[in-house]
């Protein structure tokens, strides 16, 4: 099956058992009820159906070539869906196979679709994040570590490849969402402290793996959009040997590749970052494009 054939505006059937085993019940009718009622991001059925989208892309392993040259998309990819429909694969294209120890700052793939990428009888896996959730999958090997990025209990030159997808955003913040027991702070600079802590732990020749939410500054209570700026910052203190950065942009039509002068305009949708819990409101509000979150993403790859 074709990619642009796979990704478009339908629910492959090939991937249902897997959404099946992933919630352990049936979500065919959560999606089709999602398809049906217009697709409204973060309606009932958009996870399952966002879930099934990416295992599918994922499981085309012959086109991820386009992820790690930073070609085009098929038009339309992702319409309606947030950054991890381009994060997850761009992660995965660009994750290096000769990595063996591996760590996820920030518990961005925790979940089954994603740790099932990995094989675990070659590779180790490490999940560190402030708090335990309700998924862990302990049996199969990964272990989880709770605890802060800027101070890591974690030795020197350790990782061959570490992946912090949308995370060190939120450093300095108000993150009482993921852990109650968090104070709430407003030190915006902060993150680099987290990736001198990234750089630390990664092998020599090692390679980071990183995504933040990019375009028109703006601090939230949870989080901050980065722009030039802070994107600069975190490169300097990282100090690679060499580096590469993509730039995704959403639109109507989908999200597509393109650049940091074309996505410095780019604004998050404001209404999902002014949630105190993970209720959402009874009426969801939908944005003219139907952006679920970020408009734009940066993904840097930083080698150590």
């Amino acid at each position: 099956m074709e990619l642009t054939s796979t990704i478009q505006y339908w629910l492959p059937s090939a991937i249902v058992p897997l959404v099946k085993r992933l919630s352990g019940k049936d979500n065919q009718s959560l999606i089709d009820s999602f398809l049906k009622n217009g697709r409204v991001p973060w309606s009932s059925g958009y996870n399952s159906y966002k879930d099934t989208f990416i295992a599918d892309v994922l499981a085309h392993k012959a086109h991820w070539q386009q992820w790690q040259k930073g070609e085009r998309l098929p038009i339309g990819y992702g319409s309606g869906l947030d950054e991890r429909c381009v994060e997850y694969p761009w992660a995965f294209a660009n994750l290096p196979e000769s990595a063996t120890r591996i760590l996820d700052a920030g518990s961005a793939l925790n979940f089954e679709h994603l740790v099932s990428q990995f094989d675990l009888s070659r590779q180790s896996l490490d999940i560190v994040t402030l708090a335990p959730e309700h998924r862990c999958f302990w049996q199969q090997g990964i272990s989880y570590l709770y605890h802060d990025l800027r101070c890591l209990p974690l030795k020197n030159d350790f990782y061959s490849a570490i992946v912090s997808l949308s995370t060190i955003e939120h450093i300095g913040f108000d993150n009482r969402l993921y852990d109650s027991n968090t104070d709430v702070e407003d030190a915006p600079l902060d993150y680099l402290f987290a990736i001198q802590e990234l750089r630390r732990v990664l092998k020599p020749g090692g390679s980071l793996i990183l995504s933040v939410p990019f375009g028109r500054y703006k601090k939230f209570d949870s989080f901050q959009q980065f722009d030039c700026e802070l994107l600069e910052r975190a490169i300097e203190t990282f100090s690679p040997e060499t580096y590469r950065i993509y730039f995704y942009r959403y639109s109507q039509e989908g999200w597509q590749v393109s650049t940091a002068e074309d996505c410095m305009d780019a604004q998050y949708v404001e209404w999902i970052t002014q949630l105190k819990s993970s209720k959402l409101p009874k009426v969801l509000p939908v944005e003219p494009d139907k952006a679920a979150a970020a408009r734009a993403v940066a993904c840097i790859e930083l080698i150590k």
